[in-house]
């Protein structure tokens, strides 16, 4: 998994959260929008894909530097490699018209992120069993 987010305090609680919930996740975390085009596309520094390997879920804020998430997701859309790779959105933006833009660029689900920490447990616990559990069942 791989999640694209500027704010370290909102990474740093997804990492938590997934720790307290006791779920082994492969999680790595880039910045902005470039980098994330960069590890996608496997280019320096991401070339390894031993240490990088192509994730299973891009986990994408809206707002940040450089390139926005609606901007990733425009990409995305272009790259028919990628169509099957599912993007969620967690964001702190509530506005409905983030929420459609983001369905309409292909983002397969738009969450809030939460306020409390014990929400970021039940955020990495829902993510897990949706997305990334075995038995997971794409929606």
């Amino acid at each position: 998994m791989v999640v694209v987010d500027d704010d370290r305090d909102d990474v740093f609680f997804l990492r938590r959260g997934f720790r307290r919930a006791g779920l082994r996740v492969d999680l790595v975390d880039v910045s902005d929008g470039v980098q994330v085009t960069g590890y996608l596309r496997g280019i320096s520094p991401y070339e390894d894909r031993a240490k990088f390997p192509f994730p299973d879920l891009i986990v994408l804020d809206l707002k940040m530097p450089k390139m926005s998430g609606f901007e990733v997701l425009t990409w995305l859309r272009a790259r028919p490699d990628m169509v099957d790779l599912p993007v969620v959105v967690l964001t702190s933006s509530p506005l409905e018209e983030d929420r459609k833009m983001a369905a309409r660029l292909g983002a397969r689900e738009f969450l809030t992120k939460p306020n409390d920490c014990s929400d970021w447990v039940k955020l990495a616990e829902y993510l897990y069993k949706k997305w990334l559990a075995v038995d997971h069942q794409p929606g």
